[in-house]
């Protein structure tokens, strides 16, 4: 698994926040061999990047977006887009 991420990509917005991720699993071929007969199963590999805009001190709004080609050969790739937000008290 490898990322970055830093804050503040914008010129005075100190408190918000960014990332990049990658992942990639490298399954066993023994694991992958016993799996085959019931799955067509290979390697898996994703990709995540989010920002994170800093509203107030205490209310931050963060939009992110997933790629995922799964281990699971069967199963199509996915792109996944999120929104959520965080309220510290």
């Amino acid at each position: 698994m490898y990322g970055l991420g830093g804050k503040g990509l914008i010129s005075g917005r100190e408190q918000d926040s960014f990332g990049l991720g990658f992942y990639y699993y490298n399954f066993s071929d023994d694991l992958k061999n016993a799996v085959n007969p019931l799955v067509d199963f290979g390697d898996e590999y994703g990709i995540e990047v989010y920002y994170s805009y800093a509203i107030t001190p205490w209310f931050h709004l963060t939009a992110d977006l997933q790629y995922i080609d799964p281990a699971n050969e069967d199963s199509d790739d996915a792109l996944v887009l999120g929104l959520r937000s965080r309220i510290r008290f």
